[in-house]
């Protein structure tokens, strides 16, 4: 008995301690897998020694004695310090994330793989002229060399139980793709919604649902676009409704009327030097995206000497997975991006014969669809065979539409020309107008170019590949069929819009419609913003006669909620007005709504309030549009954010003819949506007073494998915050995974005087010290350097 009592006491000693080792051993082998911060190390391909310096944030300052051993370097910090978040993508660009993460990933892969992107970037990489090439050799080789460095591999690796792919040069194409993916609509998803909008609604009513522009418009050239009418009884009437999916509806996730939180997009501007305070030009950016540990961006300086001798310095983001500076500052230029939400896709109706099946009509005759198999592996289920079927213009796509008719897509990146790298010459340009000349031709996702030199000049255009349209405009799906409507490759350089120091000495944009010339009209509408954000941006900068950079970081901290002002009053009035039986609701809300506070600031409760009736309202008056549609497609919405100006102009004329049927009056609709806010309001916890809009959207950075392991979280993510800003309608936007991706504020040649945020930290690993430095300092919108702080950590790599 006493010995088994013995044997007991050990193995209850035992159990413990063994999991102590496992947890040790595994906390150690992480703790391995830390990137390289000190000392020196030998990479090959390097022709001279390069010196690393990091800040106590962890960016680093590259110094190198070429911009080849630049690019090597480069690519060893990313895959040291980012290497997972480079292998996710590359592999969303390339449709191969299902073989490291499993089969959640195969709808996405599937989706990808469609277009084809691996054989296109294989065949870019091919085409690219050899310094371009060489750039992505020598930064594979440096990443490779990263990866190798580490003692143990990332620990994201050591929990999905596999080893990580060695880089290759056509992955920083797929990465390429990614973002292209993200900022595009390469499905052409919102033109088919257009055509099914289109193909119910009579001509007058389609017209004025989704207009081109609104009364927030805000160009560059001041022009506008012309509001549609009110279309009559005979255009429009309101059916009768379809039974509700529910007594009431919860308060919505979306404030707007597309299935997404938030679409991509920026904030940018420049200043000329007539209006600084230095004389230079000042260059600010703020990029919205989705915000997930770490984050997108991994900032840098990098410095090396010119063939000449001359002394090269670039600082600003990078993208893990490429070697070249997103924006930031050459010294001689600093430029900025906003997605320029053109329109970079077009939905093409295929003309079939149901004799002939499986024929569709071309311009040469009709030719059998052509359907191509591929292999998905899925990491833990072997691999799954899928069927693409393809035309002579594009991959087929479904969106849901219920006509019997096939629709296939034609996007940008399926043109050779739109891979075309010219990057690596960014380093080397030095005024404005220079700059303009160049960015056309570089294949990048279509974007806003804002830039400033140290002369005090600044200009705008749109960098990327943009269709040559033929026969027709691209807003609404049509048949290719005849011949007479093609795409004819993209357009030159002397095709893209620009503008030159603009008489105000301000340029500004914000995924707004820019321009109204006809070179900018001719790219096509990609469902821009309204220009309210654009708008109060352009009236700050007005404000300003000696700008600074503090200046800059004010307006992108800008929450006044001038947009939802008129939202504001409306709501007082209905809450005026004898409500019967939501008297006492409508009493225990006013008092807030009346002293909202006209900020997106975490603690109001008025702005919540008004935001929510905002949202409930435009679903009551969009619900008998979408109910008109939803035969031919029961997923349809209204694509973009124009549908603010019909909004606004049915409750201010109130048609009865538009009236959804389900209230009597325009009043009662109103009171519906003022009741059902205010009920929501009463019975949160903590009823009214803790209804804040803070509580509303608390943001949170979040691990990609929390999301799929939450009991992890507690150690992956960054606590949940309550900020300022809201999802649209103000410069700072903030959702609740959603917001400034990186912020700053410089002029060229000044760049110690500039200012710079990043949320997350520069390093991708869990115990880095860097894992979230500096995400303080962008969630209180304190400021901090442009450049990095002094030297705290020394590392020599050596040929």
């Amino acid at each position: 008995m006493r010995r088994h009592l013995r044997t007991l006491a050990a193995v209850v000693i035992a159990v413990p301690m063994l999991g102590l080792v496992i947890v040790l051993n595994g906390w150690l082998m992480v703790r391995s897998s830390r990137a390289r911060l000190e000392g020196s190390l030998r990479l090959a391909g390097l022709g001279a020694p390069v010196q690393i310096a990091r800040d106590r944030e962890g960016v680093p300052t590259i110094e190198a004695a070429s911009p080849q051993d630049a690019s090597i370097a480069l690519g060893f910090l990313h895959a040291q310090e980012r290497f997972f978040q480079m292998d996710l993508l590359r592999r969303r660009g390339a449709g191969d994330l299902a073989a490291l993460i499993g089969p959640a990933a195969v709808p996405v892969d599937e989706r990808t793989r469609a277009h084809e992107i691996r054989r296109r970037t294989e065949e870019a990489l091919r085409r690219l002229d050899a310094g371009e090439r060489r750039c992505l050799e020598d930064y594979a080789a440096g990443v490779n060399a990263g990866l190798a460095a580490l003692r143990v591999r990332p620990p994201e690796y050591l929990l999905l139980r596999q080893a990580p792919r060695p880089w290759q040069p056509v992955d920083s194409l797929a990465v390429m793709a990614a973002m292209a993916f993200t900022l595009q609509d390469a499905d052409g998803l919102q033109e088919s919604m257009l055509g099914v909008l289109r193909d119910a609604l009579s001509p007058a009513a389609f017209a004025f649902v989704v207009p081109r522009g609104t009364s927030w418009d805000a160009a560059l050239d001041g022009s506008t676009e012309t509001a549609p009418g009110l279309p009559t009884a005979d255009d429009f009437t309101a059916p009768e409704p379809a039974p509700p999916e529910s007594a009431a509806q919860p308060e919505p996730h979306n404030p707007q009327a597309s299935p997404r939180e938030s679409l991509p997009g920026s904030n940018a501007w420049a200043v000329h030097g007539s209006r600084t305070g230095s004389g230079a030009a000042l260059v600010a950016d703020d990029m919205h995206l989705d915000l997930a540990l770490p984050n997108v961006w991994y900032r840098a300086v990098i410095r090396w000497a010119s063939p000449d001798g001359a002394p090269r310095r670039l600082a600003g983001v990078t993208l893990p997975g490429s070697p070249h500076l997103v924006t930031g500052s050459n010294g001689e230029i600093a430029w900025a991006f906003t997605n320029a939400q053109v329109d970079e896709s077009d939905v093409i109706e295929i003309e079939t014969d149901p004799a002939r099946p499986g024929l569709y009509r071309t311009p040469g005759g009709w030719i059998p669809l052509e359907v191509r198999t591929e292999e998905i592996p899925v990491a833990g289920a072997g691999s799954l065979r899928a069927a693409f079927t393809n035309t002579v213009w594009g991959p087929l796509v479904d969106h849901g539409i219920r006509d019997g008719r096939l629709r296939a897509v034609r996007w940008i990146y399926h043109e050779p020309e739109a891979w075309h790298l010219r990057n690596t010459a960014i380093a080397g340009l030095s005024d404005v107008e220079t700059t303009l000349k160049w960015a056309p031709g570089n294949a990048i996702p279509v974007q806003n170019l804002v830039v400033g030199d140290r002369a005090g000049n600044i200009g705008w255009t749109l960098v990327g590949s943009l269709p040559r349209r033929i026969g027709f405009d691209g807003r609404l799906p049509s048949s290719w069929s005849g011949g007479s409507r093609r795409w004819d490759g993209v357009k030159t350089a002397s095709e893209h819009p620009f503008v030159l120091n603009p008489p105000e000495g301000i340029l500004w944009t914000a995924n707004q419609r820019v321009h109204g010339g006809p070179a900018y009209r001719d790219v096509g509408d990609g469902f821009p913003d309204t220009g309210a954000r654009a708008g109060q941006i352009r009236d700050d900068l007005r404000a300003l006669r000696a700008a600074s950079p503090a200046d800059m970081l004010g307006i992108q901290l800008d929450d006044r909620a001038l947009f939802f002002d008129r939202w504001q009053h409306l709501l007082l009035t209905t809450l005026d007005r004898p409500a019967g039986t939501h008297g006492a609701a409508f009493d225990a809300i006013r008092p807030f709504v009346r002293d909202w506070g006209g900020r997106a600031s975490p603690e109001s409760v008025g702005f919540r309030l008004v935001l929510g009736f905002r949202s409930r309202v435009e679903s009551r008056v969009m619900e008998p549009i979408l109910q008109q549609c939803r035969s031919r497609c029961p997923e349809v919405f209204i694509p973009g954010s124009q549908f603010e100006q019909p909004l606004w102009t049915l409750l201010q004329e109130r048609p009865a003819h538009f009236l959804n049927r389900r209230y009597p009056s325009w009043e009662a609709l109103l009171e519906s949506a003022a009741a059902e806010i205010a009920g929501a309001a009463i019975q949160s916890p903590g009823g009214p007073a803790a209804f804040t809009w803070g509580r509303r959207q608390p943001f949170q950075m979040r691990h990609p494998i929390s999301q799929a392991v939450p009991a992890l979280g507690r150690w992956l993510d960054l606590p949940v915050e309550e900020l300022p800003g809201a999802p649209f309608g103000m410069p700072r936007i903030q959702g609740r995974n959603f917001g400034a991706s990186e912020r700053f504020a410089v002029s060229p040649g000044r760049e110690a005087e500039g200012l710079f945020h990043m949320p997350g930290g520069q390093s991708g690993h869990v115990l880095s010290p860097h894992y979230a430095a500096g995400h303080t300092a962008w969630a209180r919108g304190e400021p901090t350097p442009f450049l990095p702080g002094p030297a705290r950590y020394r590392l020599v790599l050596h040929p």
